[in-house]
């Protein structure tokens, strides 16, 4: 399964698409852009605990495509998406929203 979100942003420079998923490592100032820089390694480490492979596909003035995979199984699929209240649900959106 491919999940993937796409935004219309600033966009990053593929020579830092790596970094971005580095836990506490901004590649603009705290004053340009919000936020602690620790998200993008959150998912990473969840993507990666579901054997799965994470991702950004961008340009820069262009926006960002952040895909990832998930090796799980269909019935897990189904847990998961159906039940809101389940914290991995909670953290698949906040790294695709």
């Amino acid at each position: 399964m491919v999940i993937f979100r796409q935004d219309n942003g600033i966009g990053i420079d593929p020579q830092y698409s790596e970094k971005t998923f580095e836990i506490f490592k901004r590649l603009y100032k705290r004053e340009a852009y919000p936020g602690t820089g620790i998200w993008l390694a959150i998912c990473k480490k969840f993507v990666e605990i579901y054997s799965g492979r994470i991702w950004i596909e961008s340009e820069l003035g262009k926006g960002s495509t952040l895909y990832f995979t998930l090796l799980i199984n269909p019935t897990e699929v189904q847990r998961l998406t159906f039940n809101t209240s389940n914290n991995i649900f909670k953290l698949l959106l906040k790294c695709i929203y």
